[in-house]
């Protein structure tokens, strides 16, 4: 009852090897579930070794390929497994990449935990797209060092030179009195409506398209310390004098132009840093569900559909992130009768018709009630995970 697939270097000896039965590889979390995946990736960590042998004979780098191999964290690898399932009425796909539980270089951004996110206690109610994960920022600076340290010969400074000048031009340093404060977590809030606004994402030229909408927060260790940093920074730039702030909920949302092209408003309180981008209205209204939430003290009761993913996922997830694939098909839908009404051309009667049956399906969708999908995110010693219900 299944089809069965292999793919390799030499698939006629290899699959022979696998179906015989000796030593073969067999998945324990493979279940019954109608579609299974799995691919060793240990055999691309040696092709890759070998290769940085092979230009090491024939002279080599001017640098240690073996070690930036290392900082990006490509020899952590080790496999990569899919399964797709059913749970009831509800679709569920796990995905899962095998690390090793060290020298996972830039991977090491999504730290090893199985504590569920502080920040889901400033979750706003009224919010349909959200995620809320663990990250760790600082190994993006460690990484970062580690790497311009090897190509030192080919840099035009060297990285304690690099943070010399940058603390000097900022006035602070940004180790120290920026990223030593982040608390390693992140929410992310979006609105799928924002993908018909015209002004942004109806336009394929704006650089911006993709940010509108979007309210990230950052958790914090010590809010005072990184607001002070935050503040002489951009005295020291001459940035605070054209923004404009207001006093919400206890906090000050400053609104200001980076670069004269890109608009944002940020408040930063005792352990967050909230940030909505661009023009759009519903980032900033996010910014302000997240103080409303935090001044209210208690979490936000999640609707029904979400709380039944929640009782049903497994103990140790340390993200979670909701979808409405309805709204952003609807969204979809309504960017792409903008794009028609601009094109005038050949492709408007096509873009037409997709955009109607985009918005019929986004409303069976809702219908049916099939509009939400929750996923979790698991890491730990033996690598990342993904689980999507839908």
């Amino acid at each position: 009852g299944h089809l069965v697939m292999f793919y390799g270097t030499d698939v006629e000896a290899q699959a022979t090897k696998a179906i015989e039965g000796k030593d073969r590889f067999e998945a324990a979390d493979a279940g019954n579930t109608p579609m299974f995946l799995h691919a060793d990736l240990r055999g691309f960590v040696t092709a890759m070794d070998q290769g940085v042998a092979e230009i090491e004979e024939m002279g080599g780098a001017p640098f240690d390929m073996g070690e930036l191999l290392d900082a990006i964290g490509l020899r952590s690898l080790q496999d990569f497994r899919m399964t797709l399932g059913a749970d009831g009425k509800h679709l569920v796909s796990d995905v899962h990449l095998g690390l090793r539980a060290d020298k996972r270089g830039l991977m090491a951004m999504l730290p090893q935990s199985s504590a569920q996110p502080k920040l889901l206690r400033a979750l706003p109610a009224a919010t349909s797209n959200w995620t809320i994960m663990p990250l760790d920022l600082g190994v993006l600076y460690t990484s970062a060092e580690q790497i311009v340290t090897m190509l030192e010969a080919e840099m035009p400074m060297s990285w304690p030179d690099m943070m010399t000048a940058m603390a000097e031009e900022l006035k602070v340093r940004l180790k120290e009195d920026l990223l030593d404060h982040l608390g390693g977590e992140l929410m992310a809030l979006s609105d799928a409506s924002e993908l018909a606004d015209e002004d942004e994402a109806g336009n394929p030229a704006n650089p911006l398209a993709a940010i509108n909408g979007q309210c990230m927060v950052l958790s914090l260790r010590d809010g005072a310390a990184f607001g002070k940093s935050v503040e002489t920074m951009l005295r020291a730039r001459g940035l605070h004098a054209a923004r404009k702030t207001e006093e919400y909920q206890g906090a000050k949302v400053h609104r200001m132009t980076l670069a004269g092209v890109l608009e944002l408003e940020y408040a930063i309180t005792d352990d967050m840093l909230l940030l909505a981008l661009g023009r759009s209205e519903s980032a900033r209204a996010s910014l302000r569900g997240v103080l409303d939430a935090k001044a209210s003290g208690t979490a936000t009761e999640l609707p029904a559909a979400v709380k039944a993913h929640l009782d049903a996922a497994p103990a140790g997830w340390c993200g979670v992130g909701v979808t409405r694939p309805a709204d952003t098909m609807m969204g979809v839908g309504q960017a792409m009768v903008g794009l028609v009404a601009m094109s005038g051309g050949g492709e408007a009667d096509q873009l037409g018709m997709v955009a109607d049956v985009l918005q019929a399906l986004a409303g069976e969708m809702k219908r049916l009630g099939v509009d939400t999908s929750v996923g979790f995110l698991y890491s730990g010693p033996k690598g990342v995970g993904y689980r999507l219900r839908w």
